[in-house]
């Protein structure tokens, strides 16, 4: 064996090793995040776990760079950098810092990870267990409070309603995959339960979103004829507007409407967000360039002893690392889902990517420690399973070539 075999030996099985470190690492930060109530708990452990699922992201960036795209290099190390300086330009906001950073490395890295080991085998078992676990005992309405530190009333509604979003669309790729009649039955069952659940946990944006999943999978041989470059596009527009949309929303279409004039599936349309983004406007205005960090506090929550969840990601990235740095992940976001949606076996993961970015209107899905693990382990789940054996069957066909 010359040194080039063995050189790709020992890097296939480190691709293989830290692809199912993430699934695992991804998994336990989900159950525990969204289990324990961290404000109890001194010891920072969902901060380390972020660590170590960003170390290792970047570790399989290095193993990767050569096969990483110039632009979409170039992307990541000035996102990278800009994250990195507005940090240290008011230290606040660490952890969304690694979040944001993690994420757009599985971004990055999602087509090139081996996705065909055991454990890709095993947590599916588990993860259908806990999702059942999740629908059973999660409290179905927000304000319910849990006095001990371990307890599924930890959890809030959207982040059980978007759990089962991710589920859907789970359930949705096996679907396709699978030509038993049982299993299809089983699936589709599954499917339904889920929508029901979601319904009952109230949440009309995870409810769109499994919607549109589903309508991907029906008009999927048409849908992923769509180029790659216009769904990047699409991302980008999508983002770059959503501040856009978040003043409409709160100065606007409220001082037109007002609250209480307009209900949908028995909630007013104004959640409480109107005065959250509102403010957050007036606060920022002379810090748009490398932001506040996690300081602000909007009046809407008085009795938090926290900053204030945006409850919008690009107002997220707007408020705590400025206006470049909420650009730069749109740039790079929108790049990573064009790359995966054009690799063959990812659509569902591109489709996730996708409704996730409508998703983040309403949530701060990219760096909020609660639905971050849910979107790295939902991404890794809806992966191809023989991304692997392609990406070996690629690489021995140039050897050939050579």
């Amino acid at each position: 064996m010359d040194n080039s075999s063995t050189s790709k030996m020992i890097k296939n099985k480190l691709r293989s090793f830290l692809t199912a470190t993430i699934l695992v690492v991804s998994f336990v930060a989900l159950v525990f995040s969204n289990l324990v109530d961290t404000a109890k708990i001194s010891f920072p452990i969902s901060v380390i776990i972020s660590i170590i699922v960003m170390v290792l992201s970047l570790f399989l960036i290095l193993l990767y760079a050569k096969q990483i795209s110039f632009g979409q290099g170039l992307i990541f190390l000035t996102l990278f950098a800009f994250y990195v300086v507005s940090y240290l330009f008011h230290m606040s906001g660490f952890e969304y810092l690694i979040n944001i950073i993690a994420i757009t490395s599985i971004i990055i890295l999602l087509p090139k990870l081996d996705c065909n080991k055991r454990s890709f085998k095993v947590l599916p078992i588990i993860y259908f267990i806990y999702v059942i676990l999740v629908m059973a005992f999660a409290p179905k309405h927000s304000g319910v409070v849990s006095n001990s530190v371990v307890s599924f009333k930890n959890m809030n509604p959207n982040i059980s309603s978007i759990l089962l979003m991710v589920f859907t669309i789970y359930l949705l790729k096996l679907l396709s995959e699978t030509e038993s009649k049982h299993k299809k039955i089983a699936l589709i069952a599954l499917i339904i339960l889920s929508f029901y659940f979601q319904i009952d946990f109230s949440s009309r944006i995870a409810i769109i979103g499994s919607v549109f999943a589903v309508i991907y999978y029906l008009f999927r041989k048409k849908l992923n004829r769509i180029k790659s470059n216009k769904i990047t596009v699409f991302v980008l527009i999508v983002f770059l507007f959503s501040p856009i949309f978040c003043y409409f929303y709160s100065v606007t279409l409220f001082d037109f409407i007002g609250k209480g004039n307009l209900i949908i599936m028995g909630k007013d349309i104004f959640t409480g967000r109107q005065v959250i983004w509102s403010e957050a406007f007036l606060f920022i205005e002379n810090d748009l360039f490398l932001g506040v960090g996690n300081v602000f506090k909007s009046t809407f929550y008085p009795n938090e002893v926290t900053a204030t969840n945006l409850h919008n990601q690009m107002m997220g990235c707007l408020v705590c690392f400025g206006v470049v740095n909420m650009i730069l992940f749109a740039f790079s976001y929108s790049v990573g889902v064009g790359v995966i949606w054009k690799t063959q076996g990812f659509q569902f993961s591109a489709t996730l990517l996708l409704i996730l970015t409508i998703i983040s209107y309403t949530e701060t899905v990219f760096y909020s420690s609660n639905i971050i693990y849910v979107v790295i382990f939902g991404l890794l789940m809806t992966s191809n399973t023989s991304a692997g054996e392609i990406n070996d069957k690629e690489d021995s066909l140039r050897m050939d070539r050579e």
